[in-house]
């Protein structure tokens, strides 16, 4: 069957051309929309700007074809073969290539939104600026494949091979690479935004400047790869594999990587502010500096003179502080100590990225602050009782705690703790005027809130642990009348600090502070002190 012969049928509504062989023939611009023709051959053929929409085409040969412009959206061609084909810029929107071949195919520009790929075989084509997007390309093989500045935001890779495709600048925003094999990819600058490679095997891929945000890369595998500037802010890295990786300069503020392997990688730089430290493992990890800044901007650099301060800062449990108020905790005044907090955060007085967990029973609420450094314990510890009467009673137990801290003996230390403890107790110092003028306002919200039997929650006896980040504890404070059923500070001028029952001391302190990993700080000149939060 020849062109004119092909044309004529089709003008008299046939639609049917079971293994129609066009091969070599010159069909440009032909129409041959919502035609059957299964195993049709079309190699070598000229198709240039022809439309063959809703056609069925499954096993069509199209091997060497010229196909440029040609409009294929919706077609069946499950199972084609595309190998060395020229598609650039046909239309593929919808169409399902499930199983077909495109190896070596010229698909520059080439529309293929929401198509399906699964199990397609499409090595070494070029596919730049191509449209992808929710595409399905599950268990498809992409190995070397040209996919520079392509979209395939929304695509479904999971399970897909694209080891050495080129993915530089392609936007792959809430794309799923689950199980995907990347293995030296080049994704340079590449728009991964909350996809998904959960799993992923991107061993020594490039990654340099690529958005990682919101990614979740949990277990995945990234030995060896170059993640030099990477954006990966609030990332989920559990149980990722980043052994020999370059992470310099990278952002990694607030991103969760429980048990991460960071062995003999490179962390230079790297912005870690609000990320989980805890858990991680170190072995040889190279690394001078962090910045742990709240902005990113430099003003907050923790320098590491030894290898030991390295493992020191990462291989630790988590600080918390632990606030235990003597009543139980109503709708109302949750909500209106949920406000304070808010308002003492916003005041620059306590540096909490999340809230409390909260614990409530019968006879007692329970409030735990996650850290993540020791040096922060005290303000946090400060700005949680700031809601609470007997806030003034801590400030006046640290006042004592500091001025004993700095005249006390410490010569039995090394000097890396008697440097330890010297911040800490300036801290202390520094606390004890930083919190009063704040205390009033938040005090007074949960004081309107007061439960209907009477109860003033913000009068309740309370009392404050602290978890270092070495697991120690130390019962900062307990209130007068602490364990008594509600039994209000009822007079703050006949209670003072060294009524204070079970209060801790510095010989209870100073172990405490010892145990605490104090992080040597470059700071800008305006930046706030050691010890204050904000």
């Amino acid at each position: 069957m020849d062109r004119t012969e092909l044309i004529q049928r089709y003008q008299r509504g046939d639609r049917t051309f079971e293994q129609v062989d066009l091969c070599e023939q010159t069909l440009m611009g032909i129409n041959l929309s919502h035609s059957q023709m299964p195993a049709a051959r079309f190699a070598i053929a000229n198709l240039s700007s022809a439309n063959l929409s809703h056609c069925s085409l499954n096993q069509a040969d199209f091997n060497v074809a010229r196909l440029s412009g040609a409009n294929l959206s919706q077609a069946q061609l499950m199972g084609a073969q595309f190998n060395v084909t020229n598609l650039v810029r046909a239309i593929l929107t919808g169409a399902n290539l499930s199983g077909s071949s495109m190896v070596r195919a010229e698909a520059t520009r080439c529309e293929l939104s929401q198509a399906r790929l699964h199990q397609a075989n499409l090595v070494e084509s070029d596919l730049r600026e191509a449209h992808l997007r929710g595409s399905v390309l599950t268990q498809a093989d992409l190995s070397r494949v040209n996919l520079h500045q392509s979209c395939l935001a929304d695509a479904d890779l999971s399970e897909a091979r694209l080891a050495a495709a080129d993915l530089t600048q392609a936007d792959l925003q809430r794309t799923d690479l689950q199980l995907a094999g990347l293995e030296h990819a080049q994704l340079t600058q590449a728009n991964l935004r909350g996809a998904s490679l959960r799993g992923a095997c991107l061993r020594w891929a490039n990654l340099r400047g690529a958005d990682l945000s919101e990614a979740d890369l949990t277990g995945a595998k990234l030995s060896g790869a170059d993640l030099t500037g990477a954006n990966l802010r609030g990332a989920n890295l559990t149980g990722a594999s980043f052994i020999q990786a370059n992470l310099h300069q990278a952002n990694l503020m607030h991103a969760q990587w429980h048990q991460a392997d960071l062995s003999e990688a490179q962390l230079t730089g790297a912005k870690l502010y609000g990320s989980s430290r805890f858990h991680l493992k170190t072995r040889n990890l190279h690394c001078e500096w962090v910045d742990l800044s709240a902005d990113g901007s430099g003003q907050d650099l923790c320098y590491f003179r030894q290898s030991e301060e390295i493992h020191t800062f990462f291989d630790r449990v988590q600080p918390t502080v632990q606030v235990l108020i003597n009543a139980p905790l109503s709708l109302p005044i949750h909500a209106a100590l949920a406000q304070s907090y808010a308002d003492i955060a916003a005041a620059g007085r306590l540096p909490l990225s999340v809230p409390p967990s909260i614990a409530v029973d019968h006879r007692q609420t329970r409030l735990q602050f996650a850290l993540d450094r020791d040096r922060t314990l005290f303000g946090i510890a400060c700005g949680a009782t700031l809601p609470f009467l007997c806030h003034r009673l801590l400030l006046r137990h640290l006042a004592l705690l500091a001025g004993q801290l700095q005249t006390c003996d410490t010569s039995a230390y090394a000097a890396s703790g008697r440097q330890q403890l010297s911040v800490m107790a300036y801290a202390l110092v520094d606390l004890c005027h930083s919190f009063p003028q704040y205390a009033q306002l938040s005090r007074q919200r949960i004081q309107q809130a007061r439960l209907n039997d009477g109860i003033d929650f913000a009068a309740q006896p309370l009392q404050v642990t602290l978890t270092n980040s070495r697991g120690r504890q130390l019962n900062l404070y307990r209130s007068p009348g602490w364990g008594s059923r509600c039994a209000p500070v009822s007079s703050l001028s006949r209670a003072t600090a060294s009524g204070a029952a079970a209060a801790s001391t510095v010989s209870s302190l100073i172990p405490f502070l010892s145990d605490c990993h104090v992080e040597a700080i470059a700071r800008h000149p305006h930046a706030p002190g050691l010890g204050r939060p904000g």
